[in-house]
């Protein structure tokens, strides 16, 4: 049974990475999601393969940002969406960050996609949550771009 006091502290912990939640998905998205949309809008089997492409072609650049792609997926809806899980390998400088970004500027698909992980990354630092750490990040991007942060148990 939790006392009184633990679960005080229980909530305000929850409310405190709510908050945090709720800033993060304003920032995260910014322009990238109209960006995203505009990007699968009307598209097809074509876009999935070009976007894979991309992907393919920049992953020295993704490794050097600090991330690993683990996995590739692609939902064949009308409109299809792809779905990329990455590991986070270490942690780059600010200046490293800008100079990936430049690099990747004439990579639409790629630049979004760094910023979102640059993005996620710092949002983990900004949570810190107990004896837990940053294992994965999920994008989907699609109609309805969207991004999964997940912790795990930290050894």
């Amino acid at each position: 049974m939790l006392t009184d006091n633990l679960k005080e502290k229980l909530q305000d912990g929850l409310s405190s990475v709510t908050e945090k939640i709720d800033d993060m998905k304003e920032n995260v998205w910014g322009e990238d999601r109209d960006e995203i949309i505009g990007q699968f809008k009307d598209k097809g089997t074509g876009k999935v393969k070009e976007v894979f492409q991309e992907i393919a072609d920049s992953n020295a650049l993704i490794q050097r940002s600090g991330f690993i792609l683990v996995d590739l997926e692609v939902s064949l809806g009308l409109p299809p969406e792809i779905g990329a899980i990455f590991h986070q390998n270490k942690k780059v400088t600010k200046e490293e960050k800008e100079e990936i970004m430049k690099e990747a500027e004439d990579k639409k698909i790629v630049k979004i996609i760094l910023n979102c992980l640059f993005k996620a990354s710092d949002y983990y630092d900004k949570i810190s949550i107990a004896n837990y750490k940053l294992d994965k990040i999920e994008l989907t991007l699609g109609l309805a771009p969207g991004i999964k942060i997940i912790f795990s148990k930290a050894d």
